[in-house]
């Protein structure tokens, strides 16, 4: 008798507690589904299996997982890994297309691209736009150039990036200092 009073008193929990569960399940099951796509896309990146990461995006907008940031930055970041700087820039025009704004990652991996291919004044313009788009350079964003600079012997162009640096208001980090002291050890400037 007690056990049937205390389960009347507790039905309306137990059951709001298996149905919440139920709801609870089916969006755990669906973040780690998202979760397993994107380490996927992440690995097929990471090691230039470009065609792969394409399949695994497809796989991701038939399972409903829009198109993110996210996504397009780490197909970029492919190509660029893969010295095919060409569909990385296709892919930056499809975000565009998208109507996705890029951060300061994706523009620090276009801005990579450019240095890769010794176009230093558009990795300079994307520096630029993003500063009139309101996004806030990283220390990598100006480190990235410099690095440039210095690799093709300008060391004047690299230190200035430090004065234009600390104009953003982004302060030179341990990776930007190790540059320009590379760039000072070749020049034969510091022993």
């Amino acid at each position: 008798m007690t056990c049937t009073w205390v389960m009347m008193i507790f039905q309306p929990f137990v059951s709001c507690y298996f149905i919440a569960w139920s709801k609870l399940s089916s969006c755990v099951e669906t973040i780690l589904r998202v979760l397993m796509l994107f380490m996927l896309l992440f690995h097929y990146m990471q090691t230039g299996k470009m065609p792969k990461a394409l399949e695994v995006v497809q796989m991701m907008e038939d399972s409903g997982v829009p198109q993110n940031r996210l996504t397009y930055t780490m197909l970029i970041n492919g190509y660029v890994l893969k010295d095919d700087s060409a569909n990385g820039f296709k892919v930056f025009e499809a975000m565009m297309k998208a109507r996705l704004k890029p951060d300061a990652i994706t523009y620090n991996v276009l801005i990579s691209a450019f240095c890769k291919n010794k176009q230093i004044d558009r990795a300079l313009g994307l520096l630029s736009k993003m500063e009139k788009e309101g996004l806030k350079p990283t220390p990598e964003s100006f480190t990235i150039i410099m690095d440039a600079f210095v690799k093709s012997g300008d060391l004047q162009m690299a230190l200035k990036m430090i004065n234009d640096m600390r104009k953003a208001g982004c302060p030179p980090s341990r990776v930007t200092y190790n540059v320009l002291i590379n760039g000072l050890m070749q020049e034969g400037k510091v022993c």
